[in-house]
């Protein structure tokens, strides 16, 4: 089963709910920011894989080559899609899979990602926003 899921950027999730998405809905988290390092300690790249194990894989062939906030303007640009596309599809047949990215925009790379999941499968992805407060967080 082909089941693309992208999150709310590291700016409006928590780290709590990550972990309860991936507890709950058994996701590999899939990261396709250009650098892992983070300002929080809870979102570098090596905090998530010693937290998550095999539930964490760094997949830079899907970052942004345009994530700096002066270069959003040119859109998306892939390292390299057809690589990293074929990577996360065979990951994907085995597990669902949560594209992380940094980004606040619905234009980033993990949407553009899954725009293009749909055109060329004709199936839909499930984009999941984290909720942004914590009145959401308790309904769940």
């Amino acid at each position: 089963m082909t089941y693309l899921l992208a999150t709310a950027s590291t700016a409006s999730l928590t780290p709590e709910y990550l972990a309860h998405m991936v507890a709950d809905l058994h996701l590999v988290i899939v990261d396709i920011r250009m650098d892992t390092a983070h300002r929080q300690d809870a979102w570098s790249g090596v905090n998530l894989a010693q937290q998550y194990g095999a539930r964490y894989r760094y997949l830079p062939d899907l970052a942004n080559v345009n994530h700096k906030v002066q270069d959003m303007s040119k859109g998306v640009a892939f390292v390299d899609y057809d690589t990293g596309y074929a990577k996360l599809m065979e990951l994907n047949a085995k597990s669902r899979v949560m594209l992380l990215c940094s980004c606040h925009s619905s234009n980033c790379e993990k949407h553009e990602i899954a725009r293009r999941h749909e055109a060329a499968t004709g199936r839909k992805s499930g984009i999941i926003e984290a909720p942004r407060t914590n009145e959401q967080r308790k309904k769940l």
